[in-house]
């Protein structure tokens, strides 16, 4: 895979600046790893990613780089600078719904149905 520091940042304009470019380069190898392990074609799995797996990679390293910094920003008061943001809880590869970023990369995985015969004497 070719998925560099300058793509996740890219997608994430100036989000992921606190970031370092090897905690980036982390989750950038994270997400390779939850690919080939989980979503890859090579594998009999019910779900498969759909598009070019640059892009999943992309998307699931800044959904990780975003779970570092806190999490999505859920609220923001102007007048006292209050911040909260929405924590995870889990584990942060099993919960793509929790960053904009997860949520496009979940879009990409594509549910397969699979048929399983069970024989009975």
């Amino acid at each position: 895979m070719t998925v560099s520091v300058s793509d996740v940042r890219d997608i994430a304009s100036t989000e992921f600046a606190a970031l370092d470019d090897d905690e980036v380069q982390t989750h950038i190898d994270t997400a390779e790893d939850l690919y080939t392990g989980v979503y890859s074609e090579r594998l009999g799995r019910r779900s498969q990613v759909r598009v070019n797996p640059d892009r999943f990679v992309t998307y699931v390293a800044a959904h990780l780089a975003e779970l570092a910094q806190g999490g999505e920003t859920q609220s923001e008061n102007q007048g006292a600078g209050s911040v909260s943001y929405n924590t995870v809880t889990g584990q942060p590869l099993q919960s793509l719904s929790e960053t904009r970023y997860g949520r496009v990369a979940r879009s990409m995985i594509q549910q397969q149905q699979n048929i399983g015969a069970t024989r009975s004497y």
